[in-house]
Formats: structure tokens, C-alpha cells, sequence
């Protein structure tokens, strides 16, 4: 790229003046699935000049049909006020084994001070942290309980999630594993939960996930224990590891969080519902994303246009190493609210 045995410095300013024209143009016309420039001659005094080039294209949706979007038509803020701000929560499967997700649940929602009302259900109606258990979602009192935190095996949660209707339950997070993670058959069945969620109007969390923090409301619905202190940092994770790291972290240092919500498999929403949530809540003032792939840009581009906008925004890039990418697995970072790298 210098100045090398007589001849002249590549003119960087105008390679890059490519790089950019390539991904602008990738961006302005979403059918582009790949550009290949080939060659790019120097000339002897520097410049640059493009010979050859080809375009592959695809045929495209309009992006308000692309698939992944058809999840948001069910949803509203009612749902999220529903998840981060519930009347009452629920745990589906209460244990009185400590070591259960449905021990540990219930004992974060209660040590955190949710102040809304607390109910739980365990088959045989046993007495857990206090709590006297009902046998199932459909003993509830009617329009009392607006979140329902599931620890219940996949096999019953189709049933569990229309009681959940029933009971005009309209947001769920399920904890349990077996569904996206574990092949064919739990593939199957992660659509079929997803599908169901869509049809009766619920906001579905996970599956396989850590569970989800909300410290305006003192709400800790987690599976695992640290419940940091009140604050303006609101963090979405694909990784329910980083979100309890991040989570002691901010115990430790004090930085105070809003809200925390650990995606799990996604079925339904992830990492551009809640950008598109957080970008206009009160409670947020700077987003946090940790992020090990995003199948859809396209989809995904909007919602986070919108939130750095809004929001001053942090996203880290996780499983990257040095062949990966030339930022080395650091975090691409926006300064301010209208300016972004992501």
C-alpha cells in the first residue's frame, strides 16, 4: 500500500471511497447478495481503477413482508408493559427443590421487592417460600396476573400457554430447554410454541432462557440470582451467561440498570423488538446488546436505526477471534445519540 521499490502510494482515500460505494450499495438495493470487483488495477501514479465487476441479485420481499417480520403485527406496548411492568407475575412449576428453576424464580421475585402480586403453581399445591401453591394456571384469579415465568418441562407448555390466555396472561417467558437447541424434534417444537404465542396475542420470551430484569418495577424474574442496582442502562442478550455477569458486574461497580432481558432461543422476539422498545422507554437512557448473530440484517436494521436515534447505544460482538474481524472482538460503540457504528 506504500511506496515500494520506485512505485507510488495506493491512494487509500480513494480505496476506501470503493468500500463505501460497495456497502452503500448493498444497503440501497436489499436484492444485492453479493458484488465481486475484480481486478483493481493501480496505476503507476497511485489511483485506483475498477475493471471488472459482477452483481449477483435476488429476488426480494418488500421488507414490511420479509418473514421475519410477522411476529410484530401480534405485538404492542401493552405486551411489553406486560413483561417489564406486570399487575402480577406468576411462576408456572414452583419447586420446593432449591436448586429448580422454579425454587430460584420464585425466590428472586420475592428478595427483589416486587411489589405486584405474586402467585405460583406446582402440581401437588405445595407451600413454596411462603407462596401456597395452585395446581395449575387455570385456578388463578381473573385479569390479576399480566406475566407468566415458566419452568415447566416443554412437553406440557403448549397447554400452560393457552391456560395463559384463558387468563388474559399476554406475556410469557419460558426457561424451559428442548426446543430450537436440541435438533429436529425440538426445532418442531420451538415453531409450534412460537406459532401458538402468535395465535392467541402473547408476547413469548425464550425459550431457554435466564429470564428478565426490570428495576423500575423491582421485578427479578431470573433463574439465576444477582439483581443489580436501579439505573438507565437497559441490556438485551443473546446469551444468558453474559447477562448474569453483567448483571454481578453491576453489582459490583454500582452502574445501574432499567432493564435486562435474556432472549434465550428467540422463538418469537430478540435482539430488533427490543431495540425498537427500549428506543422509546422512559426508563432507558443508553442500550446495551451483546450479540452472536443476527440471521436477518435487513430486519434488524431499522429497529436499530431507530434506537440510536434515540438512545446512546452499545453492542458487543461475541464468538469473534482474530481471524474474525479486524475490531478484534471489541465492542463497536455509539458516542451519541444520533451517530452509530453498529
Amino acid at each position: 500500500m506504500r511506496e515500494f521499490r520506485g512505485e507510488s502510494a495506493v491512494d487509500t482515500g480513494q480505496l476506501g471511497d470503493i468500500l463505501v460505494a460497495v456497502s452503500n450499495a448493498g444497503v440501497d438495493d436489499p436484492s444485492i447478495i453479493s458484488i465481486d470487483i475484480n481486478p483493481v488495477i493501480v496505476r503507476p501514479d497511485g489511483s485506483l481503477v475498477a475493471v471488472d465487476a459482477l452483481v449477483v441479485k435476488q429476488e426480494s420481499k418488500p421488507l414490511d413482508k420479509l418473514d421475519g417480520l410477522s411476529n410484530r403485527k401480534y405485538l404492542s406496548d401493552d405486551h411489553f408493559a406486560a413483561l417489564f411492568e406486570p399487575r402480577g407475575v406468576v411462576v408456572v412449576g414452583a419447586s420446593t427443590h432449591p436448586g429448580k428453576f422454579g425454587f430460584v424464580s420464585l425466590h428472586n421475585i420475592l428478595a427483589s421487592g416486587y411489589a405486584g402480586k405474586i402467585f405460583a403453581t406446582n402440581l401437588e399445591q405445595a407451600k413454596v417460600l411462603g407462596i401456597d401453591c395452585l395446581a395449575s394456571v387455570d385456578d388463578l384469579p381473573e385479569n390479576e396476573v399480566d406475566l407468566a415465568f415458566i419452568c415447566t418441562p416443554a412437553s406440557t407448555n403448549l397447554e400452560i400457554l393457552r391456560a395463559c390466555s384463558r387468563k388474559s396472561i399476554r406475556a410469557v417467558y419460558v426457561t424451559s430447554a428442548g426446543y430450537g437447541e436440541a435438533g429436529d424434534a425440538g426445532r418442531k417444537a420451538q415453531n409450534d410454541l412460537q406459532a401458538l404465542a402468535n395465535e392467541l396475542g402473547i408476547l413469548l420470551l425464550g425459550p431457554n432462557g435466564q429470564g428478565i430484569v426490570s428495576t423500575p418495577k423491582q421485578l427479578c424474574a431470573q433463574i439465576v440470582g444477582p439483581y443489580p442496582p436501579s439505573g438507565a442502562i437497559s441490556l438485551i442478550s443473546q446469551s444468558g451467561n453474559f447477562v448474569s455477569s453483567f448483571m454481578n458486574y453491576a453489582r459490583q461497580t454500582k452502574v445501574g440498570i432499567a432493564r435486562a432481558v435474556s432472549a434465550g432461543n428467540a422463538a418469537q422476539v430478540g435482539i430488533p423488538e427490543f431495540f425498537d422498545f427500549y428506543a422509546n422507554d422512559l426508563a432507558t437512557k443508553v442500550v446495551l446488546a451483546y450479540i452472536e448473530g443476527i440471521s436477518d440484517g435487513y430486519r434488524a436494521c431499522p429497529f436499530n436505526e431507530e434506537t440510536v436515534r434515540q438512545e446512546t447505544t452499545c453492542c458487543r460482538k461475541g464468538w469473534l477471534n482474530r481471524w474474525g474481524c479486524s475490531c478484534g472482538g471489541k465492542s463497536h460503540r455509539c458516542t451519541g445519540k444520533r451517530r452509530s457504528n453498529f
